[in-house]
């Protein structure tokens, strides 16, 4: 049996099939991709539970850590003398005091913001008759505006507000009644969702509790299956991949928490309105990175705005200074190095993730790309380390080549890029130069007229004598008009 398995004809027989074994495969796949997608969402839903589990054991690692760490040092000054009980004690407290606030936090938005929301956007609603008749007020009393401008303004808004009205009672109030008709209906599947992530909570505990054991299975794991250098190399990734999202995600929480703080202060301190709805939007889009402050700004602005218009300025002015501060004074304290990728591929990510992913793209984006961002610079410096070249991007700014013979580098002197500069500056005068020329010539009958007089032409096009002579008036003056541009623009060049 060897013999088969070693012989040329069974080497050549599965060279043959592989491929053909491939094709089949891919052309199933392709025939039953339905199948296959129903397969994974089967898979995904019976795995629902501990996915949830594991999300949500994973943004509370930070604190279990941190309880950890803190009651461990404290279990053992406190007279625990085996340290392995202390570990146990001091992970089960930790354990328990994180999910005391995540629960405190999720009852505390229940019971107290998610009720004034509510209250907020119905008193936003039925307000909508008194903010038009103060704008309408508001433009009335202005000394600056015309009078003629302030009816037509009047004017123009009576009929949006017409539409408003018919919007609101055509189109918005059928769909809430609709939607609290599907929300009715769909208390079975909400209900399995949040069977779904009690079980998670379960699993979260189990998961927090076993943290340590899984770590070691895994490198266990990956040292059996890979050589020392690669299994070292894979573990480096994988801390480098968890310290970008955790960073980020922590992070990005704690700032965009402390961001709708701060604004909930600075709007019941200076009396502004709805300061508990603006709070927590502009607190949510800021988790979005970018774009996310214009996000919440705007609508809280276009709010205050119906209520005071000067409130309205100073909220932007305050948003303003607020996201400056954010920017370069809070989000560099609670990042630290976690995020580090530059202005124009974090803005490359937001908007392909957005694009791709949709909200999930565009909260994580950044820190996706930046795990492949590093990849990537990791593999091309490692492959130019092997080839014994600099890895720093500083040694080939202004580089003309590298000799293939000594390796060294060969850099533009000065003086090539003065001559460089030089000679394009000439061939741009000389550019100019020959359009100046060309205006100047007399126009040049085309030859799908046959090099005809223009007269002769405009005549055939049923033009009169008066009508062909503005015509040539119109054409004398284009062509001034070009040289006295193209005049211009050298003697500003010059």
């Amino acid at each position: 049996m060897k013999e088969f398995f070693n012989s040329k004809y069974f080497k050549w027989g599965m060279v043959i099939f592989t491929p053909l074994a491939m094709v089949a495969l891919l052309v199933i796949f392709l025939l039953r991709m339905g199948y296959f997608v129903a397969g994974l969402g089967m898979i995904f839903h019976a795995l629902e539970p501990f996915i949830y589990g594991g999300i949500i054991a994973y943004i509370l690692r930070p604190i279990y850590n941190a309880c950890r760490i803190f009651f461990e040092k404290r279990l053992m000054k406190w007279g625990i003398k085996r340290q392995d009980r202390a570990v146990l004690i001091s992970r089960i407290i930790s354990v328990l005091l994180a999910m005391l606030l995540l629960i405190a936090v999720v009852v505390g938005l229940i019971i107290t913001v998610i009720p004034q929301f509510i209250n907020s956007a119905y008193e936003l609603i039925t307000k909508v008759p008194a903010y038009s008749d103060n704008f309408t007020s508001m433009i009335n009393h202005a000394d600056f505006i015309k009078d003629e401008w302030k009816q037509l303004i009047t004017e123009n808004w009576d009929l949006i507000m017409d539409r408003v009205y018919e919007w609101r009672d055509t189109t918005l109030m059928p769909y809430l009644q609709e939607l609290l008709v599907k929300i009715s209906a769909g208390l079975v599947d909400m209900a399995h969702t949040v069977f779904n992530l009690f079980i998670g909570l379960i699993v979260c505990v189990y998961i927090l509790l076993s943290k340590s054991t899984f770590t070691a299975q895994s490198k266990k794991l990956l040292y059996s299956l890979f050589s020392k250098e690669t299994a070292n190399v894979v573990l480096d990734g994988f801390r480098f991949v968890d310290r970008v999202f955790s960073g980020f995600v922590s992070g990005n929480v704690i700032d965009s928490a402390v961001v709708g703080i701060i604004t909930f202060v600075v709007m019941t301190l200076f009396q502004w309105p709805y300061p508990l709805l603006i709070a927590a939007l502009v607190g949510v889009t800021n988790l979005i990175p970018f774009f996310g402050p214009f996000i919440g700004a705007i609508p809280s602005a276009v709010l205050i705005f119906s209520e005071s218009p000067i409130q309205a300025l100073y909220f932007l002015i305050f948003i303003a200074i607020l996201q400056q501060f954010d920017g370069n004074v809070l989000k560099p304290k609670i990042y630290g190095q976690a995020v580090d990728l530059p202005s124009f591929w974090t803005l490359f990510a937001i908007l392909v993730g957005g694009s791709l992913f949709g909200i999930p793209g565009l909260l994580l984006g950044v820190p996706v790309f930046t795990v492949i961002y590093t990849f990537i610079s990791w593999l091309i410096d490692r492959r130019l380390r092997k080839k014994e070249l600099s890895d720093d991007t500083k040694d080939y700014f202004r580089l003309d080549r590298i000799n293939e013979e000594t390796g060294g580098r060969e850099y533009l002197s000065e003086d090539f890029l003065k001559e460089r500069r030089r000679k394009n500056r000439a061939e741009r005068k000389n550019k100019r130069a020959r359009k100046k020329e060309q205006a100047n010539y007399p126009m040049k009958a085309s030859e799908f007229h046959q090099n005809r007089p223009l007269e002769e032409i405009l005549r055939e096009k049923g033009l009169d004598e008066e009508e062909i002579e503005r015509v040539e008036h119109e054409l004398e003056d284009i062509v001034e008009d070009i040289v006295k541009d193209l005049e211009d623009i050298d003697d500003h060049d010059q």
